[in-house]
């Protein structure tokens, strides 16, 4: 009996499965990850590094966009150029928006990086106040859409940024 058990398991040891790659590894496409909202954003201000006050209530009547990061995350480092370029070509719409939180411990550090690297999109530096918000397990980097009645999603750890964004737009748009 034992062998039967590992002839059976051998396919999932050796990374197949009966459709093909291993089911423990193989992130799930968006398509198999149906988008849900399941959380409201919970009461919250604070201060942006540009000093703009955000609110709970910000985000509401909005698509928003919500990345969490830190320097030192590589994948994090990838996305932020592409966030600047979403934040540029949307900046003056009323029914989509990008917010960033970042994990830095000194705000000034997080200051000096986004100085130094001509991001301007709006940054909190508060990781207790992005884990309250967001608290789904996802740390930096992180990716998450809150709807126009501000309810937020799923942490979208599996998704790339480019497909969050372009599901932002689809949100925005009303499809």
């Amino acid at each position: 009996m034992p062998l039967l058990l590992v002839l059976l398991l051998l396919p999932l040891i050796h990374g197949q499965s009966p459709k093909g790659g291993n089911p423990f590894l193989t992130p799930k496409a968006p398509a198999e990850q149906p988008l849900t909202f399941n959380r409201a954003v919970p009461a919250f201000t604070v201060k942006d590094t540009a000093g703009k006050v955000w609110t709970n209530r910000e985000l509401a009547g909005k698509v928003t966009v919500v990345y969490r990061w830190r320097i030192e995350c590589l994948p994090c480092q990838d996305t932020l150029p592409q966030l600047q370029r979403f934040f540029e070509a949307n900046s003056g719409r009323a029914d989509i928006q990008l917010l960033t939180f970042s994990d830095e411990r000194v705000p000034l550090v997080a200051v000096d990086f986004l100085k130094d690297s001509g991001y301007t999109f709006p940054v909190i530096v508060d990781r207790q106040l992005a884990a309250k918000v967001f608290p789904y397990g996802v740390s930096a980097p992180g990716l998450w859409l809150v709807n126009r009645e501000g309810v937020a999603s799923q942490g979208m750890r599996e998704w790339t940024p480019g497909r969050v964004l372009i599901e932002a737009e689809r949100l925005a748009r009303g499809k």
